[in-house]
């Protein structure tokens, strides 16, 4: 192992290290975070808010710098693990524009990582592995995702799913127990889950749906048992490391009733991300990336084109393949009636186009399995021209498709500004904890339920005293980890119930003290905002509200933190002595 293997894994990292620098250049400029879509902003305000905690060695769980500055508790419901690259690089660099690049560059490094190694755990060669990862993360559909929309969650999120789902075949196909596989499924999964609920959702169901059809498909296969076995266990380790974050979402949602994204799209209305058939067919040929149309890329296209023709020529396995990442395809347009379902459980993932990252994975480890093949059995000589052609073909087009869109970009005038959209967002740094100067910004995703009179005295920020209101113009805020401080001016000194425009969830887990006093609870009341009855002094008066993590909290993430290390452990452990331990897969 030690010389051959040390130089083998020397040469894999440095082209990790080198491909996720091109990757790097290619996607991330001055552009890269304009202030066009949604997402972008929804995710930039998640960054500037756990960013600003960071600093103060606190972990958040409730928005009070940006989001309206109001208390909304984004982070129950929605994982942390995808700003990690960018966080880490924000800790280490002051401009934001750099630590945006860095961050890119240490995700997109992760991501090569974990495809490399699905396929080096599938048996392929290092050429073979590489070219996967290469078409993966250079793929239309991961530049769309990363870059028009700016999903850092589900940015993240796909890049594990090769490993999720080639864990998973293993597991199923391997002729005896796999502890190595079935780690690799739990530690995977717990990835995706820390990055994107939604595509945790959809993971977790095409597999329990895979591995019915396997066990239909296999029943009386004598090793039927020692597969459930494995996965089992894998289930098991799986919640394990996830503790930390189905915890506080499941008390939350028991605990308040939240109102969940609502889109005005999806399941059959018209929309510009649940596009029909021929519009992703003619927005993929194009090859462009944009806001208003969803795309798996001309390569994938030309893929499906020429795999269809010669279907009966491919593997069995890869004829499955094929059929799946067709069936995504068809599940994320308006070919199904997604329409009859808009009232059901399943219109929890939004939209169809959902299911595309599934399309586009499968779609691609077919395209790039038979190019294995097909270089190794028909072209003799002429191999390493050829696969030279393979490996820069993504590259080209991602080079191309990121050309036009930044300069569509720089051609969309911004009415508000009278500049353009792509204007540097450096000229706007405040070098403090806002730095993208969007703490004003307001989602209603994720707030508790409330009247609209309720949300209007939040969003502006006033303040009651009984029926007295306090503008919020005439209150002066501080944002601290997890809570606000306010200062409330008073003309006298009056006893009554105060309610501040800060939105609560689990009412037990608030605290309320009025100057510098005894912590006391809110009052459970139906409007979802802090309240509490109180003797406020004639002038000013501090008062501080905080959300306090709860012990089952932080048992929780100790629980998955253990977990994940020791999972860690075992990988590289078992990876180190795999000689002895090799994983044979019946085909």
């Amino acid at each position: 192992m030690s010389k051959k293997f040390n130089s083998s894994f020397l040469k894999i990292f440095l082209w990790i290290l080198l491909l996720s620098l091109c990757y790097t250049l290619i996607t991330v400029s001055l552009n890269y975070v304009q202030g066009g879509a949604s997402d972008r902003i929804f995710h930039l305000m998640r960054l500037v808010e756990n960013y600003t905690n960071l600093r103060q060695h606190s972990l958040t769980y409730i928005m009070t710098t940006t989001f309206g500055a109001a208390g909304q508790g984004i982070n129950f419901f929605y994982p942390t693990g995808s700003l990690w690259p960018f966080l880490v690089s924000m800790l280490l660099i002051k401009n934001p524009i750099h630590a945006l690049f860095w961050g890119t560059f240490l995700r997109t490094v992760i991501g090569f990582a974990a495809s490399i190694m699905a396929m080096k755990l599938l048996k392929y060669s290092d050429k073979i592995s590489f070219l996967f990862a290469v078409s993966y993360i250079f793929s239309t559909y991961l530049l769309y995702n990363a870059i028009p929309r700016f999903d850092l969650g589900e940015a993240m999120a796909v890049l594990f799913l090769p490993l999720v789902f080639a864990s998973f075949y293993i597991v199923l196909n391997s002729k005896r127990n796999t502890p190595f596989a079935w780690l690799v499924l739990s530690v995977s999964l717990t990835l995706v889950t820390y990055s994107h609920l939604l595509t945790t959702v959809l993971t977790v169901c095409i597999l329990f749906f895979l591995m019915i059809v396997y066990f239909i498909k296999n029943y009386g296969f004598n090793n039927l048992k020692n597969i459930f076995c494995q996965l089992l266990l894998a289930g098991i380790t799986y919640i394990l490391m996830t503790l930390g974050f189905w915890v506080p979402l499941v008390d939350q949602l028991i605990g308040t009733h939240i109102m969940h994204p609502e889109l005005p799209y999806g399941f059959g209305l018209p929309s510009i991300i649940d596009p029909s058939f021929d519009e992703i067919i003619k927005v993929s040929l194009s090859n462009h990336i944009q806001n208003n149309g969803v795309t798996v890329g001309v390569l994938v296209l030309t893929g499906i084109v020429i795999l269809g023709i010669n279907f009966n020529k491919l593997q069995p396995k890869n004829k499955w393949m094929y059929m799946l990442g067709l069936l995504f395809l068809i599940l994320s347009t308006d070919i199904m009636p997604w329409a009859m379902l808009a009232k059901t459980p399943l219109s929890v993932i939004q939209m169809p186009s959902r299911f595309i990252p599934f399309a586009n994975l499968f779609l691609i480890y077919v395209i790039v399995s038979e190019q294995g093949r097909f270089l190794k059995v028909y072209l003799g000589n002429k191999k390493k021209v050829t696969y030279l052609i393979f490996l820069l073909m993504p590259i080209l087009l991602a080079m191309g498709s990121c050309v036009i869109y930044f300069q569509q970009q720089h051609a969309v005038p911004m009415a508000s500004k009278g500049k353009s959209v792509a204007y540097s967002w450096a000229k706007r740094v405040d070098s403090q904890a806002n730095w993208f100067g969007m703490s004003g910004s307001i989602y209603d995703d994720y707030l508790p339920t409330a009247t609209t009179t309720v949300k209007r005295h939040v969003n502006q920020g006033d303040i009651l005293i009984d029926q007295q209101v306090i503008s919020g113009k005439d209150t002066v805020r501080q944002p601290i980890p997890n809570g606000m401080v306010y200062q409330v001016k008073s003309l006298e000194q009056k006893t009554g119930k105060l309610t501040l425009p800060f939105w609560t969830y689990n009412k037990g887990h608030y605290v309320i003290s009025i100057n510098n006093g005894g912590e006391q609870h809110i009052l459970n009341s139906k409007t979802n905002v802090a309240s509490t009855m109180t003797t406020l002094q004639k002038g000013n008066n501090t008062v501080r509200i905080q959300f306090k993590s709860p012990v089952i909290y932080k048992i929780a993430k100790l629980i998955s933190f253990i977990s994940v290390l020791v999972g860690l452990f075992l990988l590289v452990w078992y990876q180190l002595f795999r000689k002895n331990h090799s994983i044979k897969i019946k085909h």
